[in-house]
């Protein structure tokens, strides 16, 4: 075989980029044991080299492997020509084209190349490369496919593509090729290069000459590199050897296509197949400089005061492999503090505070520089100092390229100049936070178990850590509990130390390639989610055994998994832990790619580097507000080893009280339950100790003077409380019924009556508190009645005395109501004992006196006055008999009753058919029935509670004594309301009746009733209680044949309940009467139903006019006053003419208004008289139709008419002596003639008395006036 044997190139050490240190390591091609690096033969189209730093470079070669590993891989594709000397069928192969011969060797393989016709990285020109050392990949370019295909020699044709791939991104990597060219008797030729692809843009990629054998050796083109020598010729004479710089940042591919020419000393055109050429053999190696640069960064006191210094220490390393130049660090003061002054390691380094910019310049490999900032706090607040590092080298790690120092300045949450770490009133509310539930000591982990994904322990709250896959080959496993066993305490807590924990490995890789390659490469991430079973205010993770190993040759390399925080707000600093334990900003981690050394690593921390990483980190949100999750993203980094990471983890927990649960812990919540009552009022028991939002004792966001220790510096804030419960207790209250304008007759008792109700919670719900149902719960509530007799404008508190009793509950009652007190104003002023903040005030009700009806003007009202209309005939007589006419259109029929009905012709009902009482009806609900010319109204209001429709009387049926079994009206007409099913809610509602005939309002007798069995084994109960204008229940009928006893109780008073009316036979009616009665009515249920029935009891009306007979002058409408048809029949010389609202009435005469106390005239007193005639319209007592009576001792004749000059007791006697008449006429000598009058004229006659006479010429009949008008006499009289 004839061909020129060129050289190999071998890279070298990446060293710091013009840097004039002694020593300047960097990354090369080269051989050493253990390395990795192939040792088998060609030919092949791939390889994959495993570069070493050279630490004596450029003066020596003092080889060894470098974590992470960097590779170059060289493939050779796309071969233009299929030669047949070989087995790659590539007419470019590594290697020779017969089996055997090494494809990586020595740089001086080929061509004879010398030392300095090479430059490593970091070097200058001709330096740093020993050809003899430094290896490169051998290249044979076959030329037997062009002598196949007679090609001419004149040419440059292209062969195949070679590309090479480095694991990781690289900068400005050299290219060494020695030996490029050889020669066959007077044929010299050689191999070229051409760049055609990068993962650069080709445009961004520049080829740079640093050094060859000579200008023709090692020529650079724009992209192409060949040797352009004319004549190559003897062993390598004038074959190419150089290095070749490609010029760009983040390099991961380099495509080069690979050609050969001819050198053109034959001038003559020959083909290739003259001569017998095998091809050219040559060499390349790559040398690059890379520095893994780190930055650290510490403060001295993470929580400080305003006005106080911290010390900012910042630390730059460099972790090579080489040493770097231009290396620079960012580091600019957060917002709140002022420089003061810093401190930065001797060199040429300086600082500038005003950008930040701290320069180092060169940093050799392994070496640090440290730089110190003294800073003045002039701003409350969290702040995050960040520090970032860069070089002119690559830098295949920029997880450590980063670091902050958090600065927790203590939160002065109620700003008055006390952090919140020294205040023991945080929110200047007047409660100490220690009685506020701040937390001290927070709850430590303990065992936990594990179930898949998820391990579940509890550390106060319960807590699940859960594990779930995001990308790549990953897995997780739980021990779950293990131990922190480290005899040297890294974690905050002494107590820490030999506690249980979470123990559990993460994969990252759970393909690892193992030992140093670089974790990055394909580590997958999963993302770890904390959840704590109620919210949290503060957690301190301790962590443990984070981090481990991987082996290249006999070094060990350090690794870790690393955690990133993700959750919103929550600020994360490291507060204890070895100098292995990195927290930086959002990640915690092992520091990675550490050379750990040759013995196998601790896997306990370790104060040294050699052992895993151990350390507290405290998590919180900025404002002190709570949490109840942390979500982390984990993967790997360093090197990959066994692709995994065995940790452990002890979570502290502090859980702030949060009453309300929003958020905010109490002691920072100036109104803890949410309730619209500030904390501090709550706590005093004071409904001015601060307005709500406010500190103690202040307004408009003052700030509270406080004293050293942070509390309020105000003598009302004395820190103890009776009352210091209700600060967590959450109370509401409303009114739920109003009291109602009441009118009542002068002397009469009434009462207002309030309903309210009042709920404690201890649940919340998003912030607010979780009330149920409230019922009225009194004893929580506190009232008092006020009283306005200005019409609202000034109101006093009332006390009990005098007509007021009951001023401080809810129902106010008025005995005697006076006229003095006409059209005041009551209202209610409730308070909370749970919520002093609380005051209600109800509506405002009017009171009016009704200035007693006085019906017949005697002075005597009617109330009280047994004779209301002075007819001698007593109310009691009069007031109650069978209507003529039915009121509902049919008198109510009986359905086997217990007893005979006694009402059955005087019950007046509504008919409710179609209504239901619901709380979405519409109020109030009317109805009216008009009887006789009178109106009575229903009205229906204040409903609450479980749904009534309209039924009949006899609402489901029943026994015998149940009132629909003696008043059942039949058909369709519904009387009383039932439940619609069963239920145990309570109903209420109110019901006035009112009658009146035009504008004249007549008394109403209201009448109660049971409709359905009220059972007291149920714990049922029908009430009914009287709220207005009407007078104490009655008993009207009792029904059953039981026994009332205390089966209804209450009669008599303002309030009848309906106990028992099953199982003791009986119910009852009951009637309450006066001007618009109002009856509440309520029902007590359980899981049953009940029927609710009223209706009115309607007062004798004899002549149907609409008058009742105890009202009415003429009560059977003969046309005769009842005065004289009662039955001491007194005669018409006894009327008078009637006054009050009984004067229109015709006729209008009584027995005057000259009355006993009792109201029944004189004349007729004590006892009054009977009904008599009155009631009978056949029977006129005003006219008699008798014959005279001449039997028996007649009665003298008191009146005459004589024409012989006599009359009276001395004169005859006469007509005295005339008995049995009415009148006497006497005459002897002529006819008896009566004044002749037309009836026109009777209207001229000015003062008629009773008695007088005429004849009428017009009506042809003798008239006489009886008092009231002229009527023909044409009946007989009776004397």
């Amino acid at each position: 075989m004839n061909m020129n044997f060129t050289r190999f190139l071998r890279s070298f050490a990446l060293i710091l980029s013009g840097c004039a240190l002694a020593q300047s390591p960097n990354l090369e091609m080269a051989k050493i044991t253990g390395d990795g690096n192939p040792t088998g033969n060609g030919p092949a189209t791939s390889a994959t080299i495993t570069l070493l730093k050279n630490s004596n470079n450029p003066t020596g070669n003092t080889f060894s492997t470098y974590s992470p590993d960097l590779t170059a891989t060289y493939a050779i594709s796309n071969s233009q020509y299929v030669p047949t000397t070989t087995f790659t069928n590539s007419s470019v192969v590594i290697g020779l084209d017969t089996a055997g011969v090494p494809g990586y060797g020595p740089m001086n393989s080929y061509g004879a190349p010398a030392n300095n016709n090479f430059t490593s990285s970091g070097s200058t020109a001709g330096n740093g490369i020993d050809v003899l050392n430094n290896y490169g990949i051998k290249f044979l370019v076959l030329t037997q496919p062009l002598r196949t295909n007679n090609i001419s020699t004149s040419g440059a044709y292209y062969m195949a593509d070679l590309t090479i791939t480095f694991n990781r991104a690289v900068n400005n990597p050299i290219i060494h090729l020695g030996g490029l060219g050889g020669y066959v008797n007077t044929l010299g030729f050689a191999s070229g290069l051409e760049l055609t692809g990068s993962n650069i843009a080709l445009s961004n990629l520049l080829l740079e000459r640093v050094s060859g054998n000579s200008p023709a050796g090692i020529t650079v083109s724009g992209k192409q590199i060949y040797n352009s020598s004319t004549y190559i010729y003897a062993d390598g004479v004038n074959s190419g050897s150089g290095s070749i710089r490609v010029k760009g940042n983040g390099i991961t591919s380099l495509k080069f296509l690979v050609f050969i020419r001819g050198d053109g000393y034959m001038t003559d055109p020959i083909n290739w197949a003259t001569y017998d050429t095998d091809g050219d053999a040559f060499t390349m190696g790559i040398s690059v400089l890379e520095s893994d640069l780190q930055v650290t960064k510490t403060v001295n006191n993470a929580n400080p005061t305003i006005g106080s210094n911290v010390i900012f220490a910042v630390t730059a390393k460099n972790n090579g492999p080489s040493n770097n130049t231009g290396v620079r660090v960012n580091d600019l003061l957060p917002s709140g503090y002022t420089y003061v002054s810093h401190t930065a390691s001797t060199g040429n380094s300086s600082y500038v505070p005003g950008t930040g910019i701290w320069t180092i310049g060169n940093l050799a490999d392994g070496a640090t520089s440290t730089l110190s900032v003294s800073a003045k706090v002039k701003a409350t607040g969290n702040y995050t100092n960040t520090a970032t590092i860069s070089g002119d080298n690559g830098d295949f790690n920029i997880n450590n390229n980063r670091a902050t120092a958090q600065i927790f300045d203590p939160l002065d949450s109620d700003t008055d100049g006390y952090m919140d770490n020294v205040d023991l009133d945080s929110d200047n509310d007047g409660i100490l936070d220690s009685n506020e539930g701040r937390c001290v000591t927070p709850v430590k982990s303990g065992s936990w178990t594990s179930s898949g994904n998820q391990a579940t322990g509890a550390a106060g709250v319960g807590i699940s850590f859960n594990s779930t896959p995001i990308s790549g080959s990953t897995s997780n496993s739980y021990t779950p509990t293990g131990a922190f066993a480290n005899a040297t305490n890294f974690w905050q807590s002494t107590g820490i130390m030999g506690s249980p924990s979470l123990e559990f490995e993460y994969f990252w890789d759970t393909s690892p390639e193992g030992g140093t390659t670089p974790a990055s490469t394909d580590a997958g991430t999963r993302q770890v989610t904390v959840t704590f079973a109620s919210p949290v205010n503060r957690v301190l993770l301790n962590v443990d055994r984070l981090g481990g190993y991987g082996i290249s040759s006999s070094n060990y390399y350090s690794n870790s998994a690393e955690f990133s925080l993700t959750t919103a707000n929550v600020l994360m600093r490291k507060l204890s832990g070895n100098s292995q334990f990195i927290v930086n900003n959002n990640k915690f981690f092992r520091d990675p790619n550490v050379n750990l050394g040759t013995a196998i690593p601790s896997a306990e921390a370790t104060t040294g580097i050699t052992g895993t990483a151990a350390g507290t980190i405290e998590l919180k949100k900025n404002d002190g507000t709570a949490f109840t999750s942390l979500t982390f993203t984990v993967t790997g980094v360093g090197v990959e080893g066994t692709g995994a990471d065995g940790l452990e983890m002890i979570f502290e927990v502090c859980k702030d009280q949060d009453t309300d649960g929003d958020g905010i812990p109490d002691y920072l919540d100036l109104n803890s339950d949410n309730d619209g009552c500030s904390d501090s009022n709550e706590y005093y028991n004071n409904a001015t100790s601060a307005a709500s939002g406010q500190q103690f004792g202040q307004t408009g966001g003052a700030i509270a003077p406080v004293k050293a220790d942070g509390t309020v510096n105000l003598p009302a804030a004395t820190y103890s409380s009776s009352t210091g419960g209700n600060v967590t207790v959450a109370t509401t209250a409303s009114i739920n019924s109003q009291p109602t304008d009441k009118s009542v007759n002068s002397g009469s008792t009434t009462t207002f009556s309030v309903g309210a109700s009042s709920e404690n919670s201890t649940s919340f719900a998003s912030g607010m508190p979780v009330y149920g149902t409230p019922g009225n719960n009194n004893s929580n509530l506190t009232y008092q009645w006020q009283v306005s007799s200005n019409g609202g404008s000034t109101w006093t508190n009332i006390s009990n005395g005098g007509v007021y009793s009951g001023a401080t509950t809810n129902t106010i009652t008025i005995t005697g109501a006076t006229v003095g007190i006409n059209n005041y104003q009551y209202r209610a002023k409730i308070t909370v004992k749970n919520n002093i903040c609380t005051s209600l005030t109800s509506q405002a009700a009017k009171l009016n006196i009704l200035l007693s009806l006085d019906s017949d003007g005697d002075g005597i009202p009617d109330d009280i006055d047994l004779d209301n209309d002075n007819d001698g005939i007593l109310n009691t007589d009069e007031m109650y008999c069978d209507q003529n006419t039915a009121p509902n259109g049919a008198f109510p029929v009986s359905t086997g009753p217990a007893t005979t009905p006694a009402f059955t012709n005087q019950l007046l009902f509504f008919d409710w058919s179609g209504v239901t009482l619901s709380g979405a009806a519409t109020y109030p609900i009317v109805k009216t029935v008009v009887h006789n010319g009178v109106t009575y109204t229903a009205s229906i209001s204040n409903f609450a509670g479980a749904n009534l429709i309209s039924s009949k009387n006899l609402t489901y049926g029943g026994p015998s004594q149940m009132v629909g079994r003696y008043y059942d009206l039949g058909g369709t007409f519904q009387a009383a309301f039932k439940n619609t099913a069963n239920t145990s809610t309570a109903t209420s509602f109110k019901v006035t009746i009112s009658a009146k005939k035009g504008t004249i309002e007549y008394p109403v007798n209201v009448v109660v009733f049971d409709a359905e069995t009220t059972n007291s084994a149920q714990n049922e109960q029908v009430k009914f209680v009287v709220d207005g204008n009407g007078s104490p229940f009655a008993l009207l009928e009792q029904t059953g044949t039981g026994s009332i006893g205390t089966n209804i109780t209450g009669v008599g008073t303002n309030t009848i309940t309906y106990v028992n009316t099953q199982s003791s036979n009986v119910n009852a009616l009951y009637t309450t009467q006066g001007y618009s009665p109002s009856v509440t009515v309520s029902t007590v249920v359980n899981s049953s139903q009940q029927g609710i029935g009223f209706g009115v009891r309607l007062y004798c009306d004899t002549d149907n006019d609409g008058d009742p007979n105890f009202l009415d002058l003429d009560s059977d409408g003969d046309g005769c006053p009842d005065a004289g048809e009662g039955g001491r029949k007194f005669p018409n010389t006894s009327f008078a003419t009637a006054i009050g609202f009984l004067g229109t009435q015709v006729p209008n005469k009584n027995l005057g208004n000259t009355v006993d106390a009792n109201g029944i005239p004189i004349i007729a007193s004590p006892t009054g008289q009977t009904i008599g005639d009155s009631k009978n319209a056949a029977v006129n007592s005003c006219i008699c139709y008798n014959d005279a009576n001449t039997t028996g001792t007649a009665l003298p004749t008191n009146h005459g008419i004589t024409l012989l000059k006599r009359a009276g007791a001395g004169n005859g006697n006469w007509p005295m002596i005339r008995t049995g008449a009415h009148t006497a006429l006497e005459s002897n000598t002529k006819g008896f003639v009566i004044t002749r009058i037309p009836t026109s004229g009777l209207s001229n006659i000015v003062d008629p008395v009773d008695g007088m006479m005429v004849y009428d010429t017009t009506a042809k009949c003798l008239k006489i006036y009886n008092g009231f008008t002229w009527s023909c006499f044409t009946e007989p009289t009776c004397p």
